[in-house]
C-alpha cells in the first residue's frame, strides 16, 4: 500500500486509512493468517472443531463469512491509532 513505519520519540498524529487500504490490508491480514493455520495442520470445516484442528475461518477471503471479514476490518482500522499509541508514525511513501 506504500505507506512505512517509523519509530518517533514524540506520540504521532494517527492517520486514517481509506475503505479500499483496510479491505486489501483486512483480505493481506486474513491470508497471512489463514496460511499459518494451515501450516499448523487445521483446515476448513462447516464446525469449528479444536481438536480435530477445523476451523470454517480458514475460508479464502472471497469464500469468507461477511461478518468474519467486517470482524478483521475492524481490526485494521485500528492499526493506525495502536501505532500511534506505541509511538510509530505510519507515513505515505512518495515515488521520487
Amino acid at each position: 500500500l506504500q505507506y512505512d513505519i517509523v519509530s518517533v520519540i514524540e506520540k504521532p498524529a494517527e492517520i486514517k486509512l481509506s475503505e479500499k487500504e483496510i479491505r486489501s490490508l483486512a483480505a493481506y491480514a486474513h491470508e497471512h493468517w489463514r496460511a499459518q493455520r494451515k501450516d499448523l495442520g487445521w483446515k476448513y470445516g462447516e464446525l469449528y472443531n479444536q481438536q480435530q484442528k477445523i476451523d470454517p475461518r480458514i475460508a479464502s477471503w472471497e469464500n469468507l463469512n461477511e461478518n468474519w471479514k467486517q470482524q478483521i476490518s475492524g481490526m485494521v482500522e485500528k492499526w493506525p491509532a495502536v501505532l500511534a499509541a506505541a509511538h510509530f508514525k505510519v507515513e505515505y511513501l512518495t515515488c521520487r
